[in-house]
């Protein structure tokens, strides 16, 4: 797994050498939305496009109502993304 993650922190960090102008041109912000109190896991799927190249999750709940993410459903988030998209890097923000 750790060899896993370091080709995922690779990826993220070659998103982040590319100019700046090429990032923003092709950014899409898309929300998914929960069901029953949990991400909706086959929402997930419907979202991701062949031009998706960075998922960002935020654990934190921040002004929303709903319950910050558990441990449990960023591993879940993380698993669909790459299921669909082997090749997309998963950007958690842990902060708030």
């Amino acid at each position: 797994m750790g060899m896993m993650n370091q080709a995922y922190v690779n990826k993220a960090m070659e998103l982040l050498r590319e100019p700046i102008e090429t990032r923003v041109e092709v950014r899409q912000t898309v929300e998914i939305e929960q069901v029953d109190g949990k991400v909706d896991m086959a929402g997930i799927a419907a979202k991701l496009t062949s031009d998706t190249k960075m998922v960002l999750i935020q654990r934190s709940r921040g002004y929303s109502l709903r319950d910050p993410l558990s441990i449990a459903d960023i591993e879940a988030i993380c698993n669909e993304v790459h299921r669909v998209k082997p090749d997309c890097v998963c950007f958690v923000d842990n902060c708030y």
